[in-house]
């Protein structure tokens, strides 16, 4: 199992999506598997097929939460050709049936670069202040994943309607190549998005006023290491309004050989907080010591974080995924006590 999505739709009821691959490709064959927690994590429910993809790929899987009705929005794609949206309306436990959102995608497309390829976060969307949608997608020509570009998706309306946001980074620029993105709500409305990159060793972000349009010139996050690994990041409830979570496999003092890409060994998971809207990142708390690679938080509205991710072996740098691990991490408190 791939790729883990989780929603908290209040504090008891949690929703976590994963992806079933029937061999070590990100290509090959796979099924969104689902369950869900109605007891704030403590038991979960049976594992159950959600979409079979049989002779397709079916992955990328990427849950938000509408504050305002309590339904699970969820976005995956399949062969990275096409991108679905489908709603739960009972915190998980059924879904409408899906909805094809690769046009307005492709609708980005510009005369230099025709979007041919997608896939959303994956992980989490964002629900801003306005009661804006924003959901980060990944986009290519081509099979080959080069060159390729960061953009947003956007509703006004619920998720009734949407449109594509401008390029947020890429192709060409100091960051030619982003992929894997993760996006969350400023308190002054904004967004805050980071994606994945090989360029430098440390963890790259972006702001816009409004999720769409406008993004800053990427920076470094320097305490957050880049190891070419998906990563989760979350705005947190019962704190400073800018209070944000971020997990990642910080495996910068791994002896394991970094490879020619970049990419170094997806071990020792986490978590990192940030009390000003991301400008600084302080007090890591290690998840996972082991192998442990892709992630995804949600915070329920008591400030409660809720954190699933990949766990299994190294193969030199490769993780090879055998479960997929949960843990709720309590409040964290304003400042230290004592």
């Amino acid at each position: 199992m791939r790729i883990p999505a989780i929603a908290a739709v209040d504090a008891q009821h949690l929703v976590v999506i994963a992806v079933g691959r029937r061999r070590i490709s990100d290509f090959g064959p796979s099924d969104l598997l689902i369950r869900t927690s109605n007891d704030g994590g403590t038991s979960w429910t049976p594992r159950r097929t959600l979409e079979r993809g049989i002779f397709r790929t079916v992955d990328n899987p990427t849950l938000l939460v509408d504050p305002a009705t309590g339904y699970v929005h969820l976005f995956y794609q399949s062969d990275y050709r096409q991108l679905w949206h489908r709603v739960s309306r009972d915190a998980g436990r059924t879904f409408l049936p899906r909805i094809d959102l690769t046009r307005i995608v492709r609708s980005a497309s510009t005369s230099t670069f025709s979007i041919g390829r997608m896939a959303p976060g994956p992980g989490n969307g964002a629900v801003l202040a306005s009661g804006r949608f924003v959901v980060p997608i990944w986009v290519t020509p081509a099979r080959t994943r080069r060159p390729s570009a960061t953009l947003t998706i956007v509703s006004d309306d619920s998720g009734a309607s949407w449109r594509a946001g401008a390029l947020v980074a890429g192709p060409g620029g100091a960051f030619p190549n982003p992929s894997e993105a993760t996006v969350a709500p400023l308190p002054d409305g904004g967004v805050l998005l980071g994606f994945r990159q090989s360029r430098v060793p440390h963890r790259m972000f972006t702001r816009s006023p409004d999720g769409e349009t406008n993004w800053t010139e990427p920076k470094a996050a320097e305490e957050l290491f880049e190891p070419v690994c998906h990563a989760a990041l979350a705005s947190v409830a019962g704190g400073p309004a800018d209070r944000l979570a971020f997990t990642n496999p910080d495996s910068r003092d791994s002896p394991a050989p970094r490879l020619r890409d970049g990419k170094s060994a997806r071990e020792r998971l986490t978590l990192r907080w940030s009390d000003d809207g991301g400008k600084s990142w302080a007090d890591p708390m290690t998840l996972d010591p082991g192998p442990s690679g892709y992630s995804s938080l949600a915070a329920d509205e008591t400030g409660r974080l809720h954190v699933v991710w990949e766990h299994g072996r190294l193969r030199r740098t490769a993780l090879w995924p055998t479960s997929i691990e949960y843990r709720a991490i309590e409040p964290r408190p304003t400042s230290p006590v004592g």
